[in-house]
């Protein structure tokens, strides 16, 4: 396919046996019009009918790509094969199950080409255990200029989540290649820290681009939760702070705590045991006092009974939607992510 070099941006979408959610995506971005764009699907040697269901929509769609990686690359190596492949000088990284937001591409162009930024994160929407829907973001643009100006790395942390971020294709990845980057899921924060480093301009843009789709099921708990996100900033050079990241994620313990929790009443689920590996770099990075504490987590599961968390979580909706409602709010989240036929994706 001959790539117009006048178009500025490519939504990259790694896949991995999702082929229904992925179908919905596509035609989600069949809708947009008004500027060019290229839509790039990397298949992670998908065993559905995923390469079916894009050739599908390739006969409608001049724009559309599909590459089906030969090996499955991890989730991280997927993405960073969607990086290698893509040939504009934007990339918006789209999970394949989010639901994308009418005339995002106009307004993502409109934004790269207003600012020229080097990164920028977007805005998004979802609905939390509790039933509310949520909106993650600013509520207006902010430049950060200089990492020296950059006060509060969480605005990094915030490109965990892939969908929000759109990076400017302006370094190689050799080097970050030959590192161990598909041992964790977070590459585009990897990829972030380097491409910032080579020039530093950071947007947060108030435009909300997608509504979260939020998966319930993942692997080990200490290793996607705890361990992953640090890991990918300790690989590759870059000009932050690593100390400024781990404080962070110290802050972060009781909500980590929660969130474990909540895997009594179901509302998420971690599949695994912890390794040496995982065990050793959680204390690497938390220190010795901060991890006793985090290695704590399943002592405190089986000392506090699943009926007082199950009062905590009812006492919490009912402060949120009365008790008339409270109710189906309960029924609808108890046990979501038994429930719940998706996979995670990452893989």
């Amino acid at each position: 396919m001959n790539i117009d070099k006048k178009i500025l941006l490519t939504v990259a979408i790694p896949t991995f046996n999702r082929a229904s959610e992925l179908e919905k995506t596509i035609i989600q971005l069949s809708k947009e019009r008004g500027e060019p764009f290229y839509i790039l699907v990397s298949d992670n040697n998908s065993t559905d009918n995923t390469g079916a269901v894009v050739k599908k929509y390739q006969k409608l769609m001049s724009n559309l790509i599909y590459n089906k990686n030969k090996l499955n690359l991890g989730y991280s190596g997927n993405v960073c094969r969607l990086y290698e492949l893509s040939q504009t000088r934007y990339i918006w990284f789209l999970c394949d199950d989010d639901t994308v937001l009418s005339g995002v591409i106009c307004k993502i162009i409109r934004t790269i080409e207003k600012y020229k930024p080097s990164a920028a994160i977007f805005n998004c929407t979802w609905i939390d255990p509790y039933g509310r829907k949520l909106f993650a973001g600013v509520n207006h643009d902010v430049l950060y200029e200089s990492i020296e100006k950059l006060t509060d790395y969480s605005v990094v942390l915030r490109a965990g989540f892939l969908s929000i971020l759109v990076i400017e294709k302006r370094i190689s990845i050799a080097k970050l290649k030959k590192t161990n980057y598909r041992d964790n899921v977070f590459f585009q924060i990897s990829l972030l820290l380097l491409v910032l480093s080579n020039k530093f301009k950071l947007y947060e843009i108030a435009t909300t681009v997608v509504h979260r789709n939020v998966g319930f099921k993942y692997g080990e708990f200490y290793k996607s939760c705890l361990v992953d996100l640090l890991q990918s900033i300790h690989i590759g050079n870059h000009n932050f702070k690593i100390r400024k990241f781990i404080d962070l994620k110290k802050k972060m313990i009781l909500m980590e705590l929660q969130l474990y929790l909540s895997q009594k009443l179901g509302l998420f689920r971690y599949e695994g045991r912890i390794t040496s590996k995982t065990k050793r770099l959680m204390f690497k990075y938390y220190g010795f006092f901060h991890g006793l504490i985090l290695m704590s987590f399943p002592v405190i599961k089986l000392i506090i009974p699943t009926g007082v968390i199950k009062l905590l979580f009812m006492i919490k909706l009912i402060s949120i939607h009365g008790y008339k409602n409270s109710g189906a709010v309960y029924q609808s989240n108890i046990n979501r992510a038994f429930k719940d036929e998706r996979e995670t994706g990452f893989i």
